[in-house]
Parts: structure tokens; sequence; C-alpha cells
């Protein structure tokens, strides 16, 4: 297990009015304590070579304020076996989609809507992994990754934009034009130069201008890295779409914005 990101307060966590937001990835688990004025309270990533129900457990025994009682619990699964669907598609069984994304057998599935797109999102969730959660949080409310992504695209846009979230080796990507959701899809990278090829290929696939779409850039990625230089290159509206909540200065605000969106889900 890798402690990658730490920040915490210097006061004492008043829980009771406090939201707690988890993610939970196949290769990583995150936590945000957010208070009544907005202000993170402590903030963990921690990264796995695959995450188990032991390694949680460790977390959690090492990370005791877990455990206090929370009146806003939310939890986003970042698993990458989903499918998307107009609402009024999603009727009978869609668990065969699932499978031919390479979904086990055992998983659970769950259906959950986004309201801002009337779109559907259909994904699973590892039976022993969701049962941690349900046991430790059984108040949380549950989102799946891409849907607070899908969530936080930005509509009206005549160019087009692209939120683009950084993680270790793979990278999550929303498009949006208009009023209309292009694309939501995750992509493994091993180089700068993947990345770059997946955006320019959507760029030639939805006819996206690289001098008209926005970008926005959020995740594990710094200013001066060759990664966010080559994209600088290549587009000409970039940003880092930064955590809207106060938080202290160790790390930049972009590194965790997804959480911040998460968070604001329930809030």
């Amino acid at each position: 297990m890798q402690e990658q990101f730490i920040i915490k307060g210097e006061s004492e966590i008043e829980s009771s009015s406090c939201i707690l937001a988890l993610i939970v990835g196949s290769d990583y688990f995150s936590y945000a304590i957010r208070d009544e004025n907005d202000t993170v309270c402590e903030l963990k990533r921690f990264y796995f070579q695959r995450t188990t129900v032991e390694k949680l457990e460790e977390v959690l025994k090492f990370n005791p304020v877990l455990n206090n009682a929370f009146p806003i619990i939310v939890t986003a699964f970042d698993f990458n076996t989903n499918t998307l669907l107009p609402v009024d598609f999603n009727t009978g069984d869609n668990t065969p989609l699932l499978y031919l994304n390479e979904s086990g057998q055992q998983d659970h599935i769950i259906h959950e809507v986004v309201q801002e797109w009337d779109l559907a999102n259909v994904y699973s969730i590892p039976y022993d992994l969701l049962n941690w959660v349900l046991t430790h949080f059984p108040s949380s409310k549950f989102w799946h990754m891409q849907s607070v992504q899908i969530k936080n695209a930005t509509k009206g846009i005549d160019g087009g934009n692209i939120n683009l979230e950084v993680l270790d080796k793979k990278f999550n990507v929303t498009v949006a034009k208009n009023d209309q959701l292009l694309l939501a899809q995750q992509y493994f990278y091993v180089s700068p130069a993947d990345v770059l090829f997946y955006l320019l290929k959507i760029c030639e696939t939805f006819g996206l201008s690289q001098e008209a779409v926005q970008l926005h850039i959020s995740g594990l990625i710094d200013k001066n890295s060759k990664l966010f230089n080559t994209l600088y290159d290549y587009f000409l509206n970039v940003d880092l779409n930064r955590a809207s909540w106060k938080q202290s200065d160790e790390y930049p605000a972009h590194y965790f914005t997804i959480l911040n969106q998460l968070a604001l889900c329930e809030s």
C-alpha cells in the first residue's frame, strides 16, 4: 500500500457537520472530509497494485477517523465496466452489455441516472468491495466515477469542451458540444504521446477544432510535466480545472477536483 497524498488540518474534525467523500478504484482508494465552511479537514489517497478488501481494511485500521459518524457520505466507484444508455433505453436486463465489457459474472450490477444529460449508467462492482463499503458506510450514497464527470460536463460551448482527469497509468475523458454529450470513456496510457493520440483522434472523430475546443485538465498531472506541455503545444485553450473547496497549498487543487465534485453531488 502506497500513501500518495495527505492533507490534514490543525483543528479536530467535527464529523457531525462534515461530508465524507470516498473513491474506490480498481487500484486506489481516496477520501476527503469537507466541513460546513467548504474547507478540506483531511484528505488522503492510497495506491495499490490491485484493490482488495484486505488493503481497504488496512486503510481503515490506520485511519480511524473514517469510523466517525458523518451525516453525509458519498462513494464513487472507479471501475471501467460500465455502459451508458439513453434513459428511455434503460429497460429490461442490460447485464449482457456489461459482460461484453469484461464484467465478472459475480459482480453486482448498479443502475443510476445522470439527470443532467438524461442518461442511464449501468455498471458493475466486485461484490466483495461493494460489501465492504456497505458494511462500514451503510448510509453512503453511490455514484460511478464516470457519472460524476458527466454531471460536471459543461453545456452550451459552441467549440466543444473536453474534461480530462489524469490518474495512475489511465485517464478519464468526457467530451461535450453545445447540449450533446459526445463521449465518456476511460483509456490506459504509457507515455504523453498516448494521451495526445487519443485526444487528437477524439477531435478528428467528432469534428472538434484544436483551436476552439476547451481542454479542462485535472487529476495527477503537474503544470511543468511533459504531459501538460505536450497537450499545451497542440491545444489553444487549456486550463487546469481546480477544486473549488478551500485546502492547504501543499498540493495543487486540481489534483483533487473529482473528490470535490463528488462531495458536491450530495451537499
